[in-house]
């Protein structure tokens, strides 16, 4: 992510046969440099029915400075009852700046 007019958008992908009742492990790496912009970013599970209403939102991580270098989040969480997706999104409001990030995970334990 970079940008240097105060960008705020969402990116997301979703992901289908999920089972409902079962542990699933996120992890994703995040590198933010060094900056006085004050922006967020952040990492949320959406946990949604056959219907595609949502069931639950998960916040797993919130940004709102620099990492220090890479920075890795991980996060076990239960599918509600009646999941049948998980959107995995990416949150970024304000950003005048750079947010690396990499090697994005869910899976099922």
């Amino acid at each position: 992510h970079s940008s240097n007019s105060n960008a705020s958008y969402n990116i997301s992908q979703t992901m289908s046969n999920i089972t409902a009742g079962t542990s699933y492990t996120f992890s994703a790496w995040t590198n933010i440099p060094a900056t006085s912009d004050s922006f967020s970013y952040r990492l949320q599970l959406i946990w949604k029915n056959a219907s595609g209403n949502t069931l639950r939102t998960d916040t797993i991580k919130s940004y709102t400075s620099q990492t220090g270098g890479w920075n890795r989040v991980v996060s076990t969480k239960i599918a509600p009852t009646d999941t049948r997706s998980v959107i995995i999104r990416m949150i970024v409001k304000s950003l005048n700046a750079t947010i690396y990030t990499d090697d994005f995970s869910l899976i099922k334990l």
